[in-house]
């Protein structure tokens, strides 16, 4: 076993509190503490481990210390049969990653759709970095509108007439919200909403077009870089990209600011995604609170297809089952139907972007306390079990996250390590940090293998 870590060793965490029930909740609530510019970099790999376990000491550690490992991916035959396959899960994202090393032409991207535990980015940013360093970086990729730049996002300020929702909030099913589960609408005239740019070539603004929409100037630290007008004849989910310009030799500040000021109102945004000009991995991830299989799938089908078709990723990951085990426990759902929706899913996915290949992740374990004592929470272990087979049944990859944390029992060794929040559900940073290292050495060690 490696040494123990003390408490103080997480004073980096950002993440310092959630609330005991974020399937009930809105917005996680955070605490924001001191922390370095770049903590994920301090525990990236050197440019020879990265094909094999991470090799910085503190990662090591924490890993035996927790019974955590890396886990294979299940990369399952997505054409002809076991026996005889044409086609594997992972093989034409595989092959773009060889035509990226080999060309440099365009980017390789993965979306990652998933829930609250991604949403500080922290899982997700461990494993953009490391594949960022393998095969160069693309950039930021894809936020939703209100996901601020402290935790994981661009957003700076926003003005007060612009109104957000969100599906997981009553009366939403069925609205467009492209896939990102929220979205911003300008209700005024002149209000406007701020991003921070770094080293963007291209931003991409995701809205949508309809009849009464809006219109908005873009620009850039003030100066216009182009228009959006979302009027149209009937609802439609588009994407525009913006050149953001070379700085002026005179300009010596740090940040840039990307501004979206709305000339009418009746905007209403979805996302935007940051595009570096060298070509390399962009990895988007959304992670809406409260979300599961079923909540993708109340989202606008329409809007939702239109906006992967913008996107057009190379691999859909599919990073659910903690809340589809809770829809199981509150009797929102049975087992027969979470498999349902899965397999839904991935239908809708596929019907989109027919090109990109897929990848499911089983849930992290989850614990509730009981007489004093940290239990599993109850249809952690049968999801699981659904998405393995939903992933078999349907072609996809499969990484078990469940195991790779250590499987049974393992939220009680997290959370008494200090990387599980309060709420015995979410990761904080060291814990997003293990396992999106994690998932990058299986995955970079899956693409070794062929």
């Amino acid at each position: 076993m490696g040494a123990a870590l003390s408490a103080s060793a997480w004073s980096c965490d950002p993440l310092a509190t959630e609330p005991e029930s974020p399937e009930a909740s809105g917005q996680p609530a955070y605490r924001k503490i001191e922390q370095p510019a770049n903590p994920v970099a301090a525990f990236e790999p050197s440019r020879t481990a990265r094909r094999i376990a991470p090799s910085n000491p503190m990662v090591n550690a924490l890993a035996e210390q927790l019974s955590a490992k890396p886990v294979p991916i299940e990369n399952h035959c997505a054409l002809g049969t076991e026996e005889r396959c044409e086609r594997l899960a992972l093989g034409r994202f595989y092959t773009r990653l060889d035509q990226l090393v080999e060309s440099r032409e365009r980017n390789v991207r993965i979306l990652q759709l998933g829930d609250s535990h991604i949403a500080a980015d922290y899982i997700t940013k461990t494993a953009r970095l490391r594949l960022q360093g393998e095969f160069g970086s693309g950039g930021r990729g894809f936020i939703h509108p209100e996901q601020h730049a402290q935790y994981g996002g661009r957003r700076l300020k926003r003005g007060a007439d612009w109104k957000r929702s969100r599906v997981v909030d009553s009366g939403q099913s069925g609205q467009p919200f492209g896939f990102s589960g929220i979205a911003i609408e300008a209700v005024r005239r002149g209000d406007s909403v701020q991003y921070s740019l770094r080293d963007d070539a291209v931003v991409e603004v995701v809205y949508l077009a309809r009849r009464g929409g809006g219109t908005a100037e873009v620009s850039v630290d003030g100066k216009s870089v182009g228009q959006i007008d979302a009027r149209a004849a009937g609802p439609e989910t588009r994407g525009k990209r913006f050149s953001i310009p070379d700085r002026d030799n005179t300009d010596t500040k740090d940040s840039r600011v990307f501004q979206i000021e709305a000339t009418s109102p009746g905007l209403r945004i979805f996302g935007l995604s940051f595009v570096r000009k060298r070509p390399g991995i962009v990895l988007d991830a959304v992670g809406p609170v409260g979300t599961d299989a079923y909540t993708y799938l109340e989202m606008d089908k329409d809007s939702f297809g239109q906006t992967l078709e913008f996107m057009d990723p190379d691999l859909v990951i599919i990073m659910l089952g903690g809340n589809d085990a809770l829809r199981i426990r509150t009797g929102r759902a049975s087992l027969e139907d979470v498999q349902k929706n899965f397999e839904a899913l991935v239908d809708r996915v596929r019907a989109s972007v027919p090109a990109a290949d897929c990848m499911l992740w089983a849930p992290m374990d989850a614990g509730e306390r009981k007489r004093g004592e940290i239990v599993q929470r109850s249809y952690i272990e049968e999801v699981r079990e659904i998405q393995m087979k939903v992933a078999k049944g349907q072609g996809c990859a499969f990484w078990d996250m469940y195991e790779a944390m250590g499987g049974k029992g393992s939220i009680q060794r997290w959370y008494e390590a200090g990387i599980i929040n309060k709420d015995l559900i979410h990761p904080r940073f060291k814990a997003g940090l293990l396992l999106g290292h994690l998932f990058a050495t299986a995955l970079l060690e899956s693409y070794d293998d062929g």
